[in-house]
């Protein structure tokens, strides 16, 4: 393991994840926001830009984002300049597999948020 990765893991054991409910039938993820940790937002920036210097394109819907797998999970962010993310998102691969080899034939309609 070199010094970036254990870098990465460092973050990632130290903050905390919250299971995204909103998406619990159809992209089961957790999320953690950059606010929750203030005193480590360097930190959040440079796992965000790790994420997308070392992960790969691939396609959500109609939109490609960058994903890094690691240690079983798959890693990402929605694309917005580093200094305006505010969260970083991870699924177990095996569920982001599963959900991107189904969405290839028949892509079903995101949730919508409440009041929408």
């Amino acid at each position: 393991m070199n010094a970036e990765e254990k870098r990465f893991r460092w973050y990632i054991e130290n903050v905390r994840w919250q299971f995204a409910k909103t998406y619990a039938n159809t992209w089961p993820h957790e999320y953690t926001v950059r606010s929750w940790r203030p005193d480590i937002d360097g930190e959040f920036a440079w796992v965000a830009q790790y994420i997308r210097d070392h992960g790969t394109p691939e396609p959500f819907f109609k939109k490609i984002h960058v994903y890094l797998s690691l240690d079983g999970w798959k890693y990402w962010t929605m694309g917005n300049p580093i200094d305006e993310t505010t969260v970083i998102n991870r699924a177990a691969v095996k569920i982001a597999m599963d959900k991107t080899n189904d969405c290839k034939s028949i892509i079903p309609s995101p949730p919508m948020a409440p009041g929408q």
